[in-house]
């Protein structure tokens, strides 16, 4: 079980499935299995790329892939092939693509321990610098990755912490 890393604890039944999805694509799509590293850190300096999808099921919960300009390229050019430029309009669909790829993974993981739901289509932004901003009553879980090629963060969060009257998937 993995050990909240700020603010409000996570059920630890949607993060071991969500951190599983992660873990088992990336190693499906690069043959590298992202190894996890700690501190998360939620703004790393220069251009950034964040991809947010929505699961909506016993919860309502979001998954942010945060990647830099090194690693959002490096990640892009494994998963289709082709070097894109990280400010450019395919960059971006590319990483909405790679989160969507994850989130099905992450929906059978859920699965596997009881826990239906469903995804959204992801969003993507662009910025420098990011950093999520959550309400203080959201709950929220990070976990920061390694590759060969550099590090990104991703980001587990949900809204009011009454969610969690009942832990999806006990």
């Amino acid at each position: 079980m993995l050990a909240p890393s700020f603010e409000t604890s996570f059920p630890p039944a949607v993060t071991e499935a969500a951190t599983a999805g992660i873990e088992i694509t990336l190693d499906s799509i690069l043959g590298e299995r992202p190894v996890r590293v700690s501190p998360a850190v939620d703004a790393p300096e220069g251009p950034m790329l964040a991809a947010i999808i929505s699961f909506i099921g016993e919860m309502k919960w979001s998954l942010t892939l945060m990647v830099t300009e090194p690693v959002g390229v490096a990640l892009v050019e494994r998963f289709c092939g082709l070097k894109l430029p990280f400010d450019g309009e395919d960059m971006a669909d590319a990483i909405g693509e790679i989160v969507n790829v994850i989130a099905g993974e992450v929906t059978l993981q859920l699965e596997k321990r009881r826990m239906r739901g469903r995804m959204s289509l992801p969003t993507v932004v662009r910025g420098q610098a990011l950093q999520l901003i959550a309400n203080r009553s959201a709950a929220s879980y990070r976990v920061a990755y390694r590759l060969s090629f550099g590090d990104f963060s991703v980001r587990f969060l949900a809204a009011g912490t009454s969610l969690f009257a009942r832990l999806p998937g006990k």
